[in-house]
């Protein structure tokens, strides 16, 4: 298995320093997609870049939205020869401490696509939390299966098909 961490980012320049900080000891190749970014998560991305020699980072000119950003991430990882990634956002929203967790479930089925599910907390946007219900509801349907507890939007772009397998 040769996995490496992916985060798509799009102005989440005050966190992103903290993310790549935590994610250290995982000791794995990095890939950061900047997702055409402003000058200054751009200014902090370029000073991840001097400082970890781990990192990675690929940049949209333009912003293209989150999936456009995963499909430029996971085709570079597929181009660097990885079997695996560890999917993250920029926000420090998931703990770096879980990664370990993910790796070890996959090495167990390294053909499956391990999902985490999301604790969202009483601040969490009504709007996140409605889209979630939302795009859970169709992945439902889609499957006619409540298997699956977090949606992956598979698509023919993915470089690692089947992208929904377990």
């Amino acid at each position: 298995m040769n996995s490496c961490l992916l985060i798509p980012i799009y102005d989440h320049g005050s966190t992103i320093r903290r993310v790549v900080e935590s994610l250290a000891s995982v000791d794995l190749p990095l890939l950061i997609v900047n997702d055409g970014s402003g000058p200054d998560t751009q200014a902090t991305l370029d000073r991840i870049a001097r400082d970890f020699d781990w990192v990675e980072i690929r940049c949209h000119a333009v912003n293209q939205g989150k999936g456009a950003a995963l499909v430029t991430g996971y085709r570079a990882a597929a181009e660097r020869g990885f079997t695996h990634v560890i999917q993250l956002d920029a926000d420090a929203q998931h703990e770096a401490a879980d990664v370990r967790r993910f790796l070890a479930v996959a090495r167990e089925k390294p053909d499956s696509l391990v999902l985490g599910q999301p604790i969202f907390g009483y601040d969490a946007p009504r709007s996140r939390l409605y889209g979630r219900k939302v795009s859970v509801g169709l992945v439902w349907l889609a499957t006619l299966s409540r298997d699956v507890r977090d949606p992956c939007v598979a698509s023919d772009a993915c470089p690692f098909p089947p992208c929904c397998t377990s």
